[in-house]
C-alpha cells in the first residue's frame, strides 16, 4: 500500500468542512481490510477539530509527522478525497539497527507497531503475521494504546524479509533485539565548588537529606561500609562482628537502604557480568561511610555528595547477564510508588537509534512528570547510545576529575539521530573512588576501587541532583516573594560543622517536577571553553560541568552564617507548573494506579493539570513573568516534558524581551556564547528563521554589560504549536496541554518593582496602588480605582458614581443621603420631615408649607336682658383661615360650677361640620326653656365659648383645637310651672292619707327624673370629652341662607 502517492489537491473549503464521498458503509468493510495513509493539509496545520473530526468519517488519526501532515488508517480502505488536502500512502517502516544491516541480520527483532490502531487495524495486522506464521498478540486493546506496541519476532522463524516487514501498514519501526551492557570524595567536592577538598555544602546540611534516589544495576554489596545499618560503636552494623544481621532490615528505618528488589538477583554477585559495577555506582549515588555516620564525623571514604539520601536498589543482573524487564517504567514506577524522583541508569544497548525502551522512558516521564532518569551515554567516544538519546532524560557525559576539567575522550558525544544535543551535562567520571564488592556477605568491608567511565559520572550526577532536589524542597530555591522562615543553622547542619545560632531563612519548599530539576541542572553547570575561548551549549559537554558553586557560592554562605543571619538563594527564581498544592506526587500516583501497570494506568486516566499551579497551555496560548535583572549574568532556563517518538515534540518557546525594546529566543546563540537579539518587531512565528529544534531544555543567557541599561526583563513561554490528540484538554501522551518549568539566575528574586502584585497589568514601580486591582474601574490607567466625583468612595462600591456626596454620606456608600427619607438629599434639604406622606410632597428644599391654623374672629354675643338669659341667646362669629383648609367649629354655654370662674362645663352646644374657608360667618342662637338643662340653673352664672379646629391632614398641620371664650356672664331665668303648681297644692288642707300618697307619688316623679337628668348630663358631655361636637342646637350660618330651626330642646 506504501510508495504510490494520490494527489488530489482541492484548495475550495478548508479540511474542518471536509466531505468524503464513495465511501462504503461500515457492515461492508472487510475485517481484515485497511491501509495506513497520509494525509497533508495544505492551508492550516491540524488541529483538534479538524484531527476529531477524522473520526466521522472512519478515518483514525494515529499521530502527526509535523504539523501539516498527519498519519491515520484507512478503515475501509478506498479512495479517498478530503477538499484542501493531499493524500497520499503512508511511508515505510524504518529499521532502527544503527550499523546493522538489516540484510544480513538473523536473530531476534522487536516489531514497533503504530499507536492508536482501531480494531480493524490491529485484525489486519493480527492476520497479516498470521499469513507469515506468526502469532502475536490476539488483544486488541494493547494494539489501541497511546504507547507503541511491541512484539518479539525470531527472523529466522518466519518466512518474510525483513524489507518486507518495512513495507507493512501499521508497523512503525524494527530494532533488532541486542544485549544490554554497562556504561563503565573528589567527584563531590568538584561538584560542590570546582576544588579538590571537603564539599562545602555539608557544612550547611545539603548533602541529600530528605531524599530518595533509585538505582537500577548489578545489585548492591550490602555489608559494605557505604550500605551496611549503623547503632553503636561494636554493634551489628558498624564493625561488621556477630554474622550478617549488620545489613540491617531495610525500610524506613535503615539508615540507607529503602527497598531492595531482588526479584532477579539479591546482590552484587560474584561471577556475574560486571560484577562490583552496582556496587561501585550506587556507591557513587549515596555511599555514607557507616563510620562517619556513627561517629558524627566527617564523611569520607567515598561518601557521595547525596551522602544521606536514602536508596532504592533494583538488581537487573543475573547469571544471565542483563536483564532489564522490557518494560522499563516497571522500574521507574516502583521508585515512584515509594518516592523516588530521580534514578540512575549505567546500562543500555550499544545502538545509537531512539529504541522502544527510549520510548518508554520518555512516556513515563511525560505521564509521570516527577520523574527524572539519568542515563549514560556510553564510553565509545563517537554518538551516544540509547536509551540516552531519550527526549526527557539526563544523558551525563565523563569529565576528567580536575579543578580544570575537560571532557574524557572515550565519553559519547552528541547529537542525537533526531539531531538533539544528546548530552545535558558532564560530571567527574574519570578514576573515580568508590565502594568495591567482594561478593562476600558477611565480610563488612570498607575497600574501595577506581573506575571510570559515564557508568561513573551518571550516578555522580544524580547525586549532585540529589542535592538540588533536597534544595527545593527544603525552600533554599523558591520563587519570588515566597513565605519564608528563619531557620537556626544548628537545626539543619551536622554537628562536625560547629555551626551555631545564627539562622538561614528558608521558604515551605516542595518536591520538584522533573523538568524544574533539569531547569536548575542547567544553570548548576560551568561551560567549558571552545577553541574562542567562549562558552556555550554545544553536542560534546551539552551545558557544561555540573557545578553547585554556578547556583549558589556556598563558601560565601558558609562564611557568611557564621557571623550573621543569611539568606541564602535570593537571586534565583524558579517556577514549576506541576508544583502541588495539596499532595504528594506518590500519593498523586497511587490514586491513579494500583501499581501493578501503572503506565497503562496513567494512559487510561489523563491528568488535566488539577491540584497543581500550572499554567498548562495549550495551542496558541502564552504565559508571561517579569523579572528584574541583579547586575550580574543572567541565565534563563525552560524545561518540560515531551511525548515520546513517534509524536512530535510540543514546540514550546521561551522568549526574553528587554525593556529596552529587544527579544531573545532560547538556544539561539550569538557567535561569544550568549543568545542573540532581535528587533522587537520580529515575527516569532517565523518557522524558517525560528524551526522547533526539538530540545526540551533551552536556555537563554545574557552578559552583564548587555544589561546595562536594562530595566527589565520579561521572560515569556509561547505554545507555538501543541499537537492534537486522543485527549483532547488533558496533559502527557495524547494530550493537548504542556506544563513547563523555569528557573532564572542573576535576577532580584524578591522585587516588587517589576512585579504586578495585584494582578492588574501594571507594574508596581508605575502602580499608584500596587495591591489593588481596579478592574473595569480604572479610566486613568493609574492602577487604582478611580474616584470619579471626588467624594472619597471608590467606583467600584460608589453606587453614585457622578455624584460627590462628601459631607452628606453617612453610610459611605457614594451618594448623598436622604436621613429623613423625603426625596430631597441632606445637602439640599432644611426641613426635618418626620412622616413621609407620597400626598403631601415636600418642596425641593425638603419642607412641606407652614399650616396657619383658623383664627376666631368678630365674636358678638346678643339676646340678654342686662346679664339674664330670659327668652333667647344668639352669638355670631366668623372663620379665617389663611391656607383654605378644611375647618371645623362651634359654640356652646359653659356653667360655672363656682364664683371663680375656674371650673365650669357645657350645657348647651352647636357645632359645626367640615367647612372650607369659602363663607366663614356662623350663627348659634339657644332658647329658653327649650335649651335649658332639666336642672334648675336659675340665678348660676353662665357664658359663651366658641372654639374651631383645622382639618388639614398633612403631617406637618396644626389641628389643635382653638377655643374663645366670651366676657359676658349671665344667668338664666326661668320657673319651672311643674314646681310652682306643686308649691300651691302643697298649701291645700288635706287628709293625711292623701298626702301620703301624694308624697310616694313624687318620690316615684322624683326618682325619674334623677335618671333622665342623669342620662341627659353623660349625653351631653359625651361629645365634649371626644371634641366630637353635635348638631343638636339651633344653627345658622350664612352658608345655609340664616336657616333656623329647632332640632331638638334640652
Amino acid at each position: 500500500m506504501r510508495g504510490a502517492l494520490l494527489l488530489v489537491v482541492l484548495l475550495i473549503v478548508p479540511l474542518a468542512s471536509a466531505i468524503l464521498v464513495g465511501i462504503d458503509s461500515p457492515e461492508e468493510i472487510d475485517n481484515f481490510s485497511g491501509q495506513e495513509i497520509i494525509i497533508q493539509a495544505i492551508e492550516e496545520p491540524w488541529n483538534q477539530k479538524t484531527w476529531d473530526g477524522l473520526e466521522n468519517h472512519a478515518i483514525t488519526p494515529l499521530r502527526l509527522l509535523n504539523p501539516y501532515e498527519l498519519v491515520a488508517w484507512d478503515s475501509r480502505n478506498n479512495v479517498l478525497n478530503f477538499p484542501g488536502t493531499i493524500i497520499q500512502d503512508g511511508v515505510a517502516a524504518e529499521w532502527r539497527g544503527g550499523l546493522i544491516n538489516y540484510d544480513e541480520y538473523t536473530g531476534e527483532v522487536w516489531i514497533v507497531f503504530e499507536p492508536n490502531l482501531p480494531t480493524s487495524g490491529a485484525e489486519f495486522l493480527i492476520w497479516k503475521f498470521k499469513q507469515i506464521g506468526v502469532d502475536i498478540n490476539p488483544n486488541l486493546d494493547i494494539y489501541n494504546s497511546l504507547i507503541p506496541h511491541r512484539e518479539l519476532v525470531n527472523i529466522n522463524s518466519i518466512n518474510i524479509e525483513i524489507r518486507d516487514l518495512l513495507n507493512l501498514d501499521g508497523i512503525l519501526w524494527l530494532e533488532p533485539k541486542l544485549e544490554s551492557h554497562s556504561r563503565n570524595v573528589q567527584a563531590a567536592s568538584l561538584m560542590g565548588d570546582g576544588t579538590i577538598s571537603q564539599p562545602v555544602q555539608w557544612s550547611l546540611g545539603l548533602n541529600g537529606t530528605g531524599v530518595i534516589l533509585g538505582i537500577a544495576d548489578s545489585g548492591v554489596d550490602y555489608d559494605h561500609a557505604c550500605f551496611r545499618n549503623a547503632t553503636s560503636a561494636g554493634s551489628y552494623g558498624s564493625d561488621g562482628i556477630n554474622s550478617t544481621e549488620g545489613v540491617g532490615e531495610f525500610g524506613l528505618e535503615h539508615r540507607k537502604i529503602l527497598f531492595s528488589n531482588d526479584t532477579i538477583d539479591s546482590a552484587d554477585t560474584m561471577g556475574h557480568i560486571n560484577f562490583r559495577h552496582g556496587t561501585h555506582t550506587a556507591g557513587s549515588l549515596a555511599c555514607f561511610d557507616v563510620y562517619d555516620y556513627r561517629n558524627d564525623t566527617i564523611p569520607s571514604n567515598a561518601s557521595a555528595m547525596a551522602h544521606n539520601a536514602k536508596i532504592i536498589v533494583q538488581d537487573i543482573v543475573s547469571a544471565e547477564g542483563w536483564v532489564p524487564p522490557n518494560n522499563v517504567s516497571e522500574l521507574l514506577s516502583e521508585a515512584a510508588f515509594l518516592g523516588g524522583i530521580i534514578h540512575s541508569n549505567s546500562w543500555g544497548d550499544d545502538t545509537t537509534e531512539y529504541t522502544a525502551r527510549s520510548a518508554e522512558f520518555d512516556a513515563w516521564s511525560a505521564l509521570m512528570p516527577w520523574s527524572l532518569a539519568f542515563i549514560a551515554p556510553g564510553n565509545t567516544g563517537g554518538a551516544l547510545l540509547e536509551p540516552a538519546n531519550a527526549r526527557n532524560v539526563v544523558a551525563v557525559g565523563a569529565s576528567t576529575k580536575a579543578a580544570d576539567p575537560s571532557l574524557w575522550a572515550s565519553s559519547s558525544v552528541g547529537p542525537t539521530e533526531s539531531g538533539t544535543y544528546g548530552i545535558f551535562a558532564i560530571a567527574p567520571g574519570v578514576s573515580i573512588q568508590s565502594a568495591r564488592a567482594d561478593g562476600i556477605d558477611d565480610s563488612y568491608n570498607n575497600d574501595l576501587r577506581s573506575s571510570s567511565g559515564t557508568s561513573m559520572s551518571t550516578p555522580t550526577a544524580a547525586s549532585f541532583a540529589g542535592v538540588v532536589q533536597q534544595m527545593v524542597q527544603d525552600g533554599w530555591l523558591m520563587g519570588a516573594n515566597e513565605n519564608t522562615t528563619a531557620v537556626n543553622i544548628s537545626e539543619i547542619s551536622p554537628s562536625w560543622a560547629n555551626l551555631h545560632d545564627n539562622t538561614i531563612d528558608l521558604g515551605d519548599g516542595f518536591i520538584p517536577s522533573g523538568p524544574l530539576l533539569k531547569s536548575i541542572l542547567s544553570i548548576a553547570t560551568t561551560h567549558l571553553l571552545d577553541e574562542g575561548n567562549y562558552t556555550k551549549r554545544n553536542y560534546e559537554s551539552g551545558f557544561g560541568v555540573l557545578n553547585l558553586s554556578e547556583l549558589i557560592d556556598m563558601d560565601e554562605v558558609l562564611s557568611e552564617v557564621k557571623l550573621n543571619d543569611v539568606s541564602p538563594g535570593n537571586d534565583i527564581w524558579i517556577h514549576d507548573s506541576f508544583r502541588l498544592e495539596d499532595s504528594t506526587p506518590s500519593q498523586w500516583l497511587n490514586q491513579r494506579s494500583d501499581g501493578i501497570s501503572a503506565l497503562e494506568d496513567l494512559i487510561s486516566l489523563p491528568w488535566d493539570g488539577s491540584g497543581a499551579v500550572g499554567p498548562f497551555l495549550s495551542n496558541g496560548q502564552n504565559w508571561t513573568k517579569r523579572l528584574v535583572p541583579n547586575g550580574e549574568d543572567v541565565r534563563v532556563t525552560m524545561s518540560f516534558a515531551s511525548s515520546p517518538e513517534p509524536y512530535l515534540v510540543e514546540d514550546l518557546q521561551l522568549v526574553v524581551r528587554t525593556s529596552d525594546g529587544y527579544v531573545t529566543v532560547g538556544d539561539r546563540y550569538d557567535g561569544d556564547g550568549m543568545s542573540k537579539w532581535y528587533n522587537s518587531s520580529i515575527d516569532l512565528d517565523d518557522a524558517v528563521l525560528f524551526q522547533n529544534n526539538n530540545e526540551t531544555t533551552v536556555e537563554i543567557k545574557f552578559s552583564s554589560e548587555d544589561l546595562v541599561g536594562v530595566e527589565w526583563l520579561d521572560v515569556e513561554v509561547r505554545a507555538r504549536y501543541i499537537s492534537p490528540g486522543q485527549n483532547s484538554g488533558y496533559t502527557g501522551v495524547g494530550g493537548d496541554r504542556v506544563g513547563f518549568a523555569l528557573a532564572a539566575k542573576g535576577v532580584i528574586r524578591d522585587s516588587l518593582n517589576w512585579e504586578d502584585s495585584d494582578g492588574d497589568g501594571f507594574a508596581n514601580v508605575k502602580d499608584s496602588c500596587p495591591n489593588e486591582n481596579p478592574l473595569q474601574w480604572d479610566n486613568d490607567n493609574n492602577g487604582c480605582i478611580d474616584d470619579s466625583d471626588d467624594d472619597g468612595i471608590k467606583d467600584n462600591i460608589d453606587i453614585c458614581i457622578n455624584q460627590d456626596s462628601t459631607g452628606y454620606d453617612v453610610n459611605q456608600d457614594g451618594c448623598i443621603d436622604d436621613s429623613d427619607g423625603d426625596g430631597i438629599g441632606d445637602d439640599l434639604d432644611i426641613c426635618q420631615t418626620l412622616l413621609v406622606d407620597s400626598n403631601f410632597p415636600v418642596d425641593h428644599l425638603g419642607c412641606r408649607p407652614i399650616d396657619n391654623p383658623p383664627v376666631i374672629n368678630q365674636a358678638i354675643v346678643s339676646g340678654l336682658e342686662g346679664s339674664v338669659w330670659a327668652d333667647s341667646v344668639t352669638v355670631s362669629w366668623s372663620i379665617e383661615d389663611l391656607d383654605g383648609d378644611l375647618f371645623k367649629t362651634g359654640a356652646r354655654i359653659m356653667l360655672h360650677q363656682n364664683s371663680s370662674e375656674s371650673s365650669f362645663f357645657p350645657i348647651a352646644n352647636c357645632d359645626f361640620g367640615e367647612f372650607a374657608n369659602v363663607s366663614n360667618e356662623f350663627l348659634c342662637t339657644w332658647l329658653v326653656p327649650d335649651d335649658l338643662p332639666i336642672f334648675d340653673v336659675t340665678g348660676k352664672e353662665m357664658h359663651i365659648q366658641i372654639h374651631t379646629q383645622s382639618l388639614n391632614q398633612s403631617p406637618e398641620s396644626n389641628t389643635e383645637s382653638f377655643y374663645i371664650d366670651d366676657g359676658s356672664i349671665f344667668t338664666a331665668k326661668w320657673t319651672n310651672p311643674l314646681l310652682e303648681e306643686e308649691e300651691r297644692k302643697g298649701m291645700k288642707d288635706e287628709d293625711w292619707s292623701v298626702t301620703q300618697r301624694r308624697a310616694l307619688l313624687w318620690g316615684v316623679v322624683g326618682l325619674i327624673g334623677i335618671s333622665i337628668f342623669m342620662a341627659r348630663i353623660w349625653s351631653t358631655n359625651i361629645p365634649v370629652l371626644d371634641d366630637d361636637f353635635g348638631d343638636n342646637n339651633i344653627k345658622s350660618s350664612e352658608s345655609d341662607n340664616n336657616y333656623l330651626g329647632n332640632i331638638e330642646s334640652e
